[in-house]
């Protein structure tokens, strides 16, 4: 986690909170760790043309499962973060399709495997 006193760059610190919220178990309501919109603002100031692709939380899960060899996607296809990474992924993919249609062919962009 960044902060201020860890004398972190503030542009650092705003990337950092992308994906800085977490779903209270409790509540259920999400908590935002540092703010939210964060992604969106530093588009707008930067003045790009960048689709935020959706929003991960933070969640126990995924490091989990990861630290035993396999990611959530695998591990537990219907939980709310694995949904959410798929949801970025196609995303992700829609966004790339736009693109190649749009641009020329030497301007494709390839994802491979």
């Amino acid at each position: 986690m960044l902060s201020d006193q860890d004398g972190a760059d503030p542009r650092q610190q705003e990337e950092a909170s992308l994906v800085s919220y977490y779903d209270s178990c409790a509540t259920h309501e999400r908590g935002y760790i540092f703010g939210s919109g964060t992604a969106a603002k530093i588009v707008e100031r930067g003045g790009w043309s960048i689709p935020v692709l959706g929003k991960v939380a933070l969640a126990t899960t995924v490091r989990e499962t990861s630290d035993h060899g396999q990611p959530i996607v695998l591990a537990d296809p219907g939980a709310p973060a694995a949904r959410a990474f798929v949801g970025v992924a196609e995303q992700l993919a829609a966004q790339v399709a736009m693109h190649n249609l749009k641009a020329a062919s030497e301007e494709t962009v390839q994802i491979n495997f």
